[in-house]
């Protein structure tokens, strides 16, 4: 059974402007979004961490203890979950769903860009959506993420959580034909 009283671990990858940063947060909430949406808490602890320079990703990441991350900082978040633990998290969360539409959409952020599922409530576009959505930090579903400066390094999640304040732009993408998707050519 899932002890809600507790912490859980949950790995997380994290990338600023300049490190891709993995290891382990703790954490109470229901999914790493509401952890990075609470104001009163501007610092986020990943434990057993290794960062990686995203110049050099080659190199072997430096491993340390423990990483403080200013939230203002980071860019993105892509969590990892075991199955159990999304399981408890879902059955924490089952008086919290609300159904939403899913808006495919392309965000561009420094470096990178990001691209996937946007869930909203509302006819709202993916940009109005962006800005009344409560909180910093917004997930990304399905998510592709491309880092600019390195076409061959890419990265991928079920969820990515995208800080709001360092997206440049935002539009939606119309969704793949069944012939796109099969690398078809029309």
């Amino acid at each position: 059974m899932f002890d809600y009283l507790q912490p859980a671990p949950l790995a997380v990858e994290v990338f600023t402007a300049d490190h891709w940063i993995r290891g382990i947060v703790k954490t109470r909430h229901a999914r790493l979004t509401d952890l990075l949406n609470i104001t009163t808490e501007t610092i986020v602890n990943v434990e057993q961490a290794e960062v990686v320079r995203l110049c050099d990703p080659q190199a072997a990441p430096v491993v340390v203890p423990l990483v403080q991350l200013a939230k203002e900082r980071i860019l993105f978040a892509i969590p990892h979950e075991t199955e159990r633990a999304m399981e408890g998290r879902q059955q924490k969360r089952i008086f919290a769903f609300v159904q939403k539409k899913v808006r495919q959409v392309l965000i561009g952020l420094p470096c990178f860009e990001v691209s996937g599922g946007l869930h909203q409530t509302g006819d709202l576009d993916a940009s109005e959506a962006l800005l009344v959505t409560p909180g910093q930090f917004v997930p990304i579903t399905k998510a592709s993420i491309a880092y600019l400066l390195r076409p061959q390094a890419s990265f991928s999640g079920e969820v990515a959580v995208v800080n709001k304040s360092h997206i440049s732009f935002v539009f939606e993408t119309p969704p793949e034909s069944p012939a796109e998707s099969r690398g078809e050519v029309c």
